[in-house]
């Protein structure tokens, strides 16, 4: 069992250029301490950590906006919902208690509920809930550990950036990166998920329509990947389920 704090090792999840509350495309993630007798269960832990007291920082870039506060209980779905070690490290790090919700498909549900009410299932929302076997539990913070990842904040985690920061900037600078796509404004969050789900699919109809080569004729369209038929078959019934379930 690796202890809080990883053998030492602070993670910086800059992985994706740097998040607020400083945006920063040249930021980069980054390891700090390593030595030879760091073990892949300690990277793994600063891994959690790291990503835990990014968005502790978030939260608190957004509390100190006019009008807003930190909230005094916090919920957890999805995915990582699903790692008790990670949920501890967040009530840990946020010094709340964490809510997680017992639904692995959170957000396919409330998809379906609001899909109910749309088709007429149930009236409104609260409706909709009631007829859900609804269970969650709670997840405290230690009072120890609270203060332990409070100082590595402070003193660890929170000036990295900084400290990276000239380094990031002199290297952009100096070598030729290749960068990821930039998103285009005018297309909504939605939209760009529609695109990432529906080009995998839509690929082999794509190129099956191109003009034929050597005067071959153009094969038929290719099915969509059985794996993809599946999920997507999985999905409907999740769907369905979930509707019965609140009817």
């Amino acid at each position: 069992m690796i202890e809080p704090g990883s053998q030492g090792v602070v993670f910086l999840p800059h992985l994706v250029y740097g998040p607020p509350p400083d945006p920063d495309t040249a930021s980069r993630g980054a390891f700090i301490g390593l030595t030879a007798h760091v073990t892949r269960a300690a990277l793994y832990r600063a891994v959690l950590e790291g990503l835990a007291l990014q968005m502790r920082v978030m939260l608190e870039a957004m509390a100190a906006l006019p009008g807003i506060v930190l909230p005094s209980e916090i919920r957890a779905i999805g995915g990582n919902a699903r790692n008790p070690l990670f949920m501890a490290i967040k009530a840990n790090v946020y010094g709340r208690p964490v809510t997680v919700v017992d639904e692995p498909e959170a957000s396919a549900l409330g998809a379906a509920l609001l899909g109910g009410i749309a088709a007429g299932l149930w009236p409104d929302l609260d409706a909709a809930l009631a007829g859900l076997d609804r269970r969650d539990h709670v997840v405290e913070p230690r009072h120890d550990l609270v203060e332990r990842y409070d100082a590595l904040r402070e003193s660890v985690f929170a000036p990295i950036y900084g400290a990276l920061k000239p380094l990031n900037d002199s290297w952009r600078s100096s070598i030729t990166v290749r960068e990821p796509p930039r998103r285009d404004p005018s297309r909504s969050t939605a939209a760009w998920a529609t695109a990432l789900l529906i080009a995998p699919v839509t690929r082999p109809y794509r190129s099956a329509l191109k003009a034929p080569r050597s005067g071959r004729a153009a094969r038929p369209p290719r099915p969509a990947p059985r794996r993809r038929r599946a999920q997507a078959a999985e999905t409907s019934r999740q769907i369905r389920r979930y509707a019965r379930r609140g009817s």
